[in-house]
């Protein structure tokens, strides 16, 4: 074969228009067609992209709060007067109590609900602070109460004992051994005083009443006895007169003392707290009647209920003792009821500066809401009122 034809040939299409270069195809044996020439001189065109599917409307999420000066880690936040947790929950917006503890020379605050673990019967029970600390104080005043009883009880059957010793061996003397001096002496050493003098007196005593007797008629002595007889007989019956007056007057008290605790609805624990608040004031035990351990235990529930109230509103006013008591001279004077109280000190401190401008905001977010639902007039056909200006 020839060079020529071993090499390939290019095949020129037409003579092209002046200023233009040629387009050869080489590597065929054909000419190239018009669709081959329109293909290869063809501007290259961008793929097309897949069309995106459109999204679906979302419904519009609500909206939550500002984040960005909270404290992730408090429990709730507080909206437009009301306390609200993370997840929602209304809470009351009443300030929790504060009570302060102190570890070392460090003091902390901590609410009154707060829970604190406590083991009874082997099992453990969250209780309130505030209810830990009642009931350590009642069970302090309880162990007190019975402290003291038990050293008076202790006290009495040791006195009882040298009692029952001391009639036991003044028997044996003058019953058994009818040694009279020698019970003069141990009456004298037990009473304090000198024996032999004791004893002179005794003898010169019976003596004396010896050679009175012995001057008597029978018919006079006969009538001694039946004084002597008459006289013990009296006296016994007076003895059981005043005992019977006694327990009629115990009854008498007892009753009262019960229509007391009814009437001021309190139990025995806070009688004996009254008792002993009343007699460490220096009241007389004879001045404290059941009335008065009444008003006395009523009066300590109103001062209770107005430093708890005072709390709610302002922990800072229950501390101060100044308004707790002008408050509860109040209370006393007016005798006013549990509701009166409360009422009066939310009218007096409960519109603080905050509730005051809290409520101001809420009536014109109302008044807003209104004028916004409102249709609008047309003012060229509509007639206008001073509610719509």
């Amino acid at each position: 074969m020839s060079e020529t034809s071993a090499a390939p040939q290019s095949t020129p299409v037409s003579s092209p228009p002046p200023g233009v270069e040629p387009v050869v195809i080489s590597g065929g044996e054909s000419p190239a067609s018009w669709d081959e020439l329109e293909a290869v001189t063809a501007k290259p065109r961008a793929p097309k992209e897949p069309k995106e599917p459109k999204a679906e409307k979302k419904e519009p999420e609500p909206k939550k709060a500002k984040e960005q000066d909270e404290d992730p880690t408090e429990e709730a936040v507080q909206v437009k007067g009301q306390k609200k947790d993370i997840e929602g929950v209304e809470k009351s917006d009443a300030p929790v109590k504060l009570l302060k503890l102190k570890s070392g020379e460090k003091e902390i605050e901590l609410a009154a609900d707060a829970k604190v673990p406590v083991k009874i019967d082997g099992k453990t029970v969250e209780v309130s602070l505030q209810e830990a600390i009642n009931r350590y104080s009642q069970q302090s005043h309880l162990d007190k109460l019975y402290k003291t009883y038990k050293t008076e009880k202790e006290s009495f059957e040791s006195q009882r004992k040298l009692m029952s010793e001391a009639l036991n061996k003044s028997y044996d003397y003058l019953v058994n051994q009818k040694d009279l001096r020698g019970f003069m002496d141990f009456l004298g050493e037990s009473m304090g005083v000198d024996s032999q003098q004791l004893y002179q007196d005794a003898v010169g005593n019976l003596q004396k009443q010896m050679e009175q007797w012995q001057g008597l008629s029978p018919e006079e002595r006969k009538l001694q006895e039946l004084e002597m007889e008459n006289q013990y007989h009296r006296k016994r019956m007076e003895a059981a007169k005043a005992e019977k007056l006694q327990a009629k007057s115990r009854a008498e008290l007892e009753s009262q003392v019960n229509k007391t605790m009814e009437q001021y609805s309190m139990d025995k624990a806070a009688l004996v707290k009254a008792w002993d608040d009343l007699t460490s004031l220096g009241h007389k035990p004879e001045e404290i009647t059941p009335e008065f351990l009444g008003t006395y235990h009523q009066n300590t529930q109103k001062i209770s209920l107005i430093e708890s109230k005072l709390a709610e509103i302002n922990p800072d006013l229950s501390a101060n003792q100044e308004i707790v008591e002008q408050l509860a001279t109040y209370a006393i004077q007016t005798d006013a009821s549990s509701d009166e109280i409360a009422a009066a000190i939310e009218e007096i401190y409960g519109e603080t500066p905050d509730k005051k401008l809290m409520k101001k905001i809420e009536k014109n977010q109302r008044a807003n809401a209104q004028k916004g639902s409102k249709a609008q007039k047309n003012p060229g056909s509509d007639p206008l009122f001073f509610d719509d200006i």
